[in-house]
């Protein structure tokens, strides 16, 4: 009976230790996983940090993300696993974001209101849009909530809208400057004085001392189709001429493009030093010929 106790409590033995011995085994089987893993996070860290490429990053980072969202749903998974993700995971994405940050910075003009290049406007814009366009794309795997997007989104949103709006204002100011230079142009620009003489950049005027303050000149704008060109009209007693001065440079354009914008009776008066064809046309008892007298420049 001794014998038969000692022998069980030799095979009890045996098998705690052999319980123990497999236990411990497959513990040292889950470390060893374990630190594999994590060694294995700390190439993907390292991998990541030596790329250059931006796309190839966000190809790491999707990648890994992809990779803890798997590991979180096996049963073998570990709470330092889960941690090593988590600190590589966040340091990708903050250098992501940091760049977002940055380039909202490069393209934030800070007195909007008092820009006035609208070629750099329309940079800022562009970029800002580029970035909303790659935040969209990448926000699944930067941002842990839909509200970190959003505030991007928002602050990209008012930084375009507000550049929109500052060119649409330039824009307007640069109309009614051009405007107002033309309608100065074309406004009758009446010369009654005891001058004898007119002159722009193209001719000289010089009428009779008899004539006194009896005359005028009224300048407007005559150009069409992107041909420049001025209606001088001069005025004197019974009589008046016009005289029409045309860029006739490009030569591309046929003879009846020009010809349409001065009247058929017009004579040529001549050619200026700048390369600009003048004619000139009298109603009723003339301006030119009662005396005036016109020399090109």
């Amino acid at each position: 009976m001794k014998k038969r106790i000692i022998g069980i409590t030799i095979i009890v033995i045996a098998i705690v230790i052999c319980g123990i011995t497999y236990f411990k085994h497959q513990e040292n089987v889950k470390q060893e996983n374990i630190t594999k893993q994590v060694n294995e996070l700390e190439n993907i860290k390292t991998n990541f940090s030596n790329t250059e490429e931006r796309d190839e990053k966000f190809d790491i980072l999707k990648s890994t993300v992809q990779k803890q969202e798997k590991y979180n749903k096996s049963k073998e998974k570990d709470n330092k696993v889960l941690a090593k993700y988590k600190e590589i995971i966040f340091a990708m994405q903050l250098e992501f974001v940091d760049e977002y940050n940055e380039i909202i910075k490069e393209n934030t003009i800070s007195d909007i209101g008092k820009s006035e290049d609208i070629e750099n406007l329309n940079k800022c814009k562009d970029n800002l849009n580029t970035l909303l366009s790659n935040i969209n794309k990448e926000k699944e795997f930067i941002f842990s909530e839909e509200s970190g997007a959003e505030k991007y989104e928002k602050r990209i949103n008012e930084l375009v809208n507000s550049y929109s709006k500052q060119i649409i204002k330039i824009k307007a100011g640069q109309k009614a400057q051009k405007e107002a230079i033309k309608k100065q142009e074309s406004q009758n620009t009446v010369s009654k004085s005891s001058s004898t003489t007119t002159e722009n950049k193209f001719f000289t005027v010089t009428v009779p001392k008899s004539w006194g303050s009896d005359w005028n000149v009224k300048v407007e704008d005559n150009s069409m189709n992107g041909i420049e060109s001025k209606l001088y009209m001069f005025d004197h007693g019974h009589g008046g001429a016009a005289v029409y001065v045309l860029d006739m440079s490009d030569t591309s354009r046929p003879l009846a493009h020009y010809s349409r914008m001065i009247p058929d009776d017009c004579e040529s008066v001549g050619t200026t030093s700048d390369g600009y064809e003048v004619f000139m046309t009298e109603a009723s008892d003339g301006f030119f010929s009662q005396g005036a007298k016109i020399t090109l420049k």
